[in-house]
């Protein structure tokens, strides 16, 4: 199985790789709005991501496209990426930064906020301060998850209790930056990050 874990990666390519690889391919759209739309009671759903994935329309179609009804407002939130990996997840900076950021949002109705890049999660209480308690704040990585579970699960593919975990991580990027803002996220000491050059 392949999880596509980016959502403008995803938005951009997922298609193309499913019709490629002889095994399941995942992406994080998807999920994120079929949860979205679940939660929603008043069929409005907002949307934050990076430039591309905004742009590319990618959750605003798959929203519509499973509930044509559903109205959407999209925000592309291009400070935010840089915030995240600078490791600035809260404090004055980062309330500041959302605040400014997200003002095109406020007061639009919705009810329901998808955080449209895998970033994101990292700022969601700082989010959630902006936007208010009464808005329902769904991250596209933790459905993304629980669909992969689900998917093991039902494939018999689930590693057992008495199992030991295997992690490689691999990146083309910067392996120290890698790590450490892995290391944060997952809530581990991330154990050696290869660094890799994809072929075009």
């Amino acid at each position: 199985m392949l999880v596509i874990a980016c959502n403008t990666a995803a938005a951009v390519v997922l298609d193309e790789v499913k019709e490629k690889l002889p095994i399941p391919v995942v992406g994080v759209v998807q999920p994120g709005a079929i949860s979205a739309l679940k939660v929603t009671k008043n069929e409005h759903v907002a949307v934050i991501g990076t430039t591309g994935t905004i742009q590319s329309g990618a959750y605003e179609h798959t929203l519509k496209k499973i509930n044509n009804r559903v109205q959407v407002e999209s925000l592309a939130c291009p400070p935010f990426v840089p915030l995240v990996e600078r490791g600035i997840f809260s404090g004055p900076e980062a309330l500041e930064t959302c605040s400014e950021t997200l003002k095109p949002l406020q007061g639009k109705g919705f009810d329901t906020l998808i955080l449209g890049c895998t970033h994101y999660p990292l700022l969601k209480p700082v989010i959630q301060e902006v936007m208010g308690p009464d808005i329902q704040i769904i991250s596209s990585g933790d459905e993304t998850a629980r669909e992969v579970s689900g998917l093991l699960y039902h494939k018999q593919r689930l590693r057992t209790c008495n199992e030991a975990p295997e992690h490689h991580f691999y990146t083309t990027g910067d392996a120290k930056s890698f790590k450490r803002l892995a290391d944060v996220w997952l809530e581990m000491n991330v154990p050696g990050v290869e660094t890799i050059t994809l072929e075009s």
